[in-house]
């Protein structure tokens, strides 16, 4: 196919489509109009530090086995850097890392605020997202993050990534919106998304015809790439309706029902569908940049009966909640906080997985990307924010130095940021002087 052909064929399609190019997904075709590499950037934010003891390898090359809480990224060990014992240099010392929880993403000591701090410019993802460009510079996702009873109404208590001074950019926490926004075309409205759920209907009922149309005029791996849009669009469809509740793994049972937002037990459905959802923005094309907040500065609204072998609440409404839980780490001669940080670094490997899954140019999408999984504090026992942990997963197409726990103590959360900008072409240095012991050779 010609640079001609390519073009035509995309505009005929969506034309025929009605819809947008999130309906389309990215084909090797566009590297024949000679598009250089798309470098992505997924940042996932969590608060209440960890357990170090059991989650933390000794520093150097990562070799063997994990400790417990990190034991499920072993598969992914030759792609991760631990970055123990950052210092948050947007909060004075001996600040709470609560407080800081709406700077996390900035980094820079030029922040405002007094309870909760704010930044005073642009955060990582939005100056990233405005350097890669794309149909949406940036997506911001959350999980249950404004359901009572919240850290606080401050937006620096519940907001961390910011356009600039003064303005929050709300995550959106509703998958119906997330998904209408991505894939919904010609359906007008996610009320009208949610019916064509309710009926068990597909928005492949209105394009996947003409995307199997289109896929003919292409080359396999061409085809492949409609295919695999087509599964992902799929999948989510399935979580969205309800279909993992029950069936023969094939279909979903008839009394199927949309999974319910403000269920405090369906936070990991809503977790794994929000994951879903950034894969495919990103292999559609959508953005190069995701962050999904999975809690507020205290997390005092997640219950945590979904994590084996921890405590239902019982006593008040924190009892048994993750913030509970960060502060009183241990239960009955249990440490059960230990279990909530495995619990949910199994969600980081499967993250991981399924970018791992999607094929690029660069081999997968964690080969040509990166992803900070980023915290607030190094333990909800002492709150210190002058030891912050923080992982990066991949490669972002050979910048990165993987398979190691980094020698970086007492080095900035910004240097961090600004590394991000550097592996993804940020020009300046928005962020200050970046972290070289984390650069390939």
């Amino acid at each position: 196919m010609t640079v001609k052909d390519w073009g035509l064929a995309r505009r005929d399609l969506l034309r025929r489509l009605g819809v947008g190019a999130a309906c389309l997904p990215l084909l090797s075709a566009g590297r024949a109009r000679g598009a250089g590499p798309r470098r992505t950037l997924v940042v996932v934010v969590q608060s209440l530090g960890y357990r170090m003891s059991s989650w933390l390898p000794p520093q150097g090359p990562l070799t063997g086995s994990l400790p417990s809480s990190t034991a499920p990224l072993e598969p992914h060990e030759k792609d991760l850097i631990f970055l123990p014992d950052l210092t948050d240099h947007s909060l004075p010392a001996g600040t709470s890392g609560l407080v800081g929880y709406g700077t996390i993403l900035y980094g820079l000591p030029d922040t405002v605020g007094t309870d909760y701090r704010e930044p005073n410019g642009p955060t990582v993802d939005q100056v990233v997202g405005r350097s890669t460009g794309g149909s949406r510079r940036s997506i911001v996702l959350g999980v249950q993050i404004d359901r009572p009873p919240r850290a606080s109404d401050a937006p620096g208590a519940r907001r961390c990534s910011w356009a600039g001074a003064g303005q929050p950019i709300n995550p959106e926490q509703d998958p119906f919106r997330s998904y209408d926004a991505f894939f919904g075309g010609r359906v007008p409205d996610d009320t009208e998304t949610r019916r064509l759920l309710l009926e068990r209907r597909s928005i492949l009922d209105y394009v996947g015809g003409s995307l199997d149309q289109f896929g003919k005029r292409l080359g396999s791996e061409d085809r492949a790439a409609i295919q695999g849009h087509q599964q992902a669009i799929r999948d989510l469809e399935n979580q969205l309706q309800g279909a993992d509740a029950g069936g023969d793994g094939c279909n979903a049972p008839s009394t199927a029902t949309p999974v319910d937002l403000d269920a405090p037990e369906n936070f990991p459905v809503i977790l794994k569908i929000q994951m879903d959802l950034l894969v495919a923005a990103l292999r559609c094309g959508l953005t190069q940049v995701v962050v999904l907040q999975l809690c507020d500065a205290a997390a005092k609204n997640v219950g945590l009966s979904f994590v084996p072998g921890v405590p239902p609440p019982n006593v008040s409404p924190l009892a048994g909640s993750w913030y509970e839980l960060g502060h009183n780490p241990v239960i009955s001669g249990v440490d059960r906080k230990r279990l909530l940080d495995q619990w949910l670094m199994q969600r980081f490997s499967e993250l991981l997985d399924r970018m791992k899954a999607v094929t690029t140019p660069d081999g997968t999408l964690l080969d040509g990307g990166v992803v900070l999984w980023a915290n607030t504090m190094q333990d909800g026992a002492n709150r210190d924010a002058q030891h912050i942990p923080w992982v990066l997963a991949g490669r972002c197409g050979g910048y990165f130095r993987t398979g190691q726990v980094a020698a970086s103590a007492g080095k900035p959360t910004s240097s961090v940021l600004a590394e991000l900008c550097r592996a993804l072409g940020v020009a300046g240095e928005p962020f200050g002087k970046g972290l070289e012991i984390l650069r390939a050779p």
